[in-house]
């Protein structure tokens, strides 16, 4: 049943909405033990970066043949430009991917040896979306909703999908008949009601 609804969506533009995240994987090997205090010593051997937050529903709409459209901030920075490069690598309008210069490109970094996440760190800014950038972002994405099949909010908690702009994107997409889907990580969902 759900394999038959995906492939309704094959070829469709589906509005991703929510926090972009730039995921880094930095994999070493372990022998040692640091003689300045008592941590592993990672050796690092490579790293990989990716789409991470709301660019893993991107990743995974693109794979089943959807057309995503990303709408998220990124900072004025080499991440948020790399961001925009994997985006666009994929052929994907980043129209809706804005600067927001008062906060960096999310970036997560997660540390690994032998398949053991060792550490986690978070580059991150997550205050709300000033009010100005808010309106852009509502006006931008009342252009762009009666071009889309539907919307998904993935609200990783870091501040873009406010609780204004939420409530824009969901009237928006109920003046259109485009249904609503939501990938939240917290626990308030009335936010989406």
């Amino acid at each position: 049943n759900g394999q038959k609804t995906l492939q309704n969506f094959a070829g469709q533009k589906i509005l991703v909405a929510g926090d972009l995240m730039q995921d880094r994987f930095v994999y070493g090997e372990v022998n040692r033990i640091s003689p300045e205090s008592p941590v592993p010593v990672l050796c690092i051997t490579h790293e990989d970066v990716m789409l991470g937050g709301a660019g893993n529903v991107i990743s995974s709409l693109h794979a089943l043949g959807c057309v995503p459209v990303p709408f998220a901030v990124v900072g004025d920075d080499e991440a948020g430009k790399k961001l925009c490069a994997m985006l666009s690598s994929h052929k994907l309008d980043i129209a809706g991917v804005m600067v927001d210069n008062s906060r960096p490109t999310i970036i997560i970094t997660r540390y690994v040896a032998q398949r053991q996440q060792l550490l986690r760190g978070d580059f991150e800014k997550t205050h709300a979306l000033s009010a100005a950038l808010q309106k852009e972002a509502l006006v931008k994405v009342a252009q762009i909703m009666p071009a889309m099949r539907a919307v998904v909010l993935s609200d990783y908690g870091k501040g873009f999908l406010t609780k204004d702009l939420i409530e824009g994107i969901i009237a928006l997409a109920h003046k259109h008949y485009i249904p609503v889907l939501v990938d939240p990580k917290g626990d308030d969902y009335s936010r989406y009601s």
